[in-house]
């Protein structure tokens, strides 16, 4: 079994932006620069058919290519706890355009079930144990302008999410290319 997900790489120019932003708040784990991503559909465990079987499925997938930046940062938190800050994907139309295509395909021709969960692009730059609400409303209100710059959409990639006692490892599987816009 290999637990899989739908995702967009990032460029390294936008990687060394972002890792700008590191430091400052007292437990968060960082994420690595080559784990960024912006996840569009986490598939779970799957065996090596049906694997197969999604990847075979996604190459007749066709979506227009289309820019975006990172802009903001946020956090998604229960309560008062927060527990991921993340950036910002901007325009966020497209991002949840392709993730509906994917999920209404994957359906359609694998009879794979949708997520129930309302997709919010974002791109998870840290984990938050026992952060203190207050620094992490600091970090965000001091870096709340950041901006990346704008880049490319031309293709998403099936991962393998490879769990490690240092956190997951995420294995490109397979690339699908966007067509070129119209």
């Amino acid at each position: 079994m290999q637990r899989i997900f739908l995702g967009l790489s990032i460029p390294s120019a936008v990687k060394s932006q972002l890792i700008s932003l590191q430091g400052g708040i007292p437990g968060a784990n960082w994420v690595d620069p080559e784990n960024y991503h912006i996840t569009l559909k986490f598939i779970g465990e799957v065996d090596e058919i049906t694997k197969e079987d999604i990847a075979e499925s996604l190459d007749d997938l066709s979506f227009p290519t289309f820019q975006i930046n990172l802009q903001g940062i946020d956090i998604f938190s229960r309560g008062n706890d927060p527990h991921h800050l993340w950036v910002k994907p901007n325009p966020e139309e497209p991002l949840l355009k392709l993730n509906s295509k994917i999920e209404n395909h994957l359906q359609n021709h694998l009879n794979l079930k949708k997520d129930t969960h309302k997709f919010t692009p974002h791109l998870t730059i840290a984990k938050l144990k026992n952060s203190n609400l207050n620094k992490v409303g600091q970090f965000i209100q001091w870096h709340n302008l950041f901006k990346s710059i704008t880049f490319d959409i031309t293709e998403y990639t099936l991962f393998q999410s490879l769990l490690t006692p240092n956190g997951a490892v995420y294995k490109p599987l397979d690339i699908f290319s966007l067509d070129a816009p119209q």
